[in-house]
């Protein structure tokens, strides 16, 4: 997560954490009705400590939590903080584009410049259907972009947390 995502989120870790009040109010500001809670409280970039500590084997009971479950928990995590999957069809399109129109260059030049006619016509109609495949997903890339910057706007995160105020003076109380 922490390499798509520009996160530092440490791995091995839990959702058992003692917060600040002040970690708690700038919490409260994050407007998201779909909140992953751990993503969010390593976005706010407030100061960590890490207690080591050793968690034995469940005694009793079940997990409550199903693969499904861990699979949506894992698809909201990366659409939450993460446009890797969206540039991903981009970056596709651009890989396949480029092979394609290579080989299909390679292709047209042999079939009208060559005798042998290595190539039949209906290769390279696959090859340029394949090549049309790869301009759609650049195509679908592109509008991903947008989407995602779209997604961006609309979570409606902070700018900027303030951890501390130094020389700061409550004027609410004041008249």
């Amino acid at each position: 997560m922490s390499k798509i995502s520009g996160l530092n989120m440490v791995s091995q870790t839990t959702d058992f954490r003692l917060y600040d009040k002040k970690v708690v109010a700038a919490f409260r500001h994050i407007t998201e009705r779909n909140r992953l809670f751990r993503g969010i409280m390593d976005w706010l970039g407030f100061r960590k400590v890490y207690v080591r500590f050793h968690a034995n084997a469940r005694n009793d009971g079940a997990a409550g939590y199903s693969f499904a479950k861990l699979w949506q928990l894992a698809i909201n995590s990366i659409t939450a903080f993460s446009l890797w999957p969206l540039r991903l069809a981009g970056y596709l399109g651009i890989f396949i584009t480029t092979v394609s129109g290579l080989l299909l260059a390679w292709m047209l030049g042999s079939y009208f410049f060559s005798d042998n006619g290595a190539y039949t016509p209906l290769a390279i109609v696959v090859v340029t259907n394949t090549f049309l495949i790869g301009i759609v997903l650049m195509a679908i890339g592109l509008v991903a972009l947008y989407i995602g910057t779209i997604h961006t706007e609309v979570i409606n995160r902070p700018l900027y947390v303030v951890r501390e105020r130094l020389n700061f003076e409550e004027k609410a109380g004041r008249q």
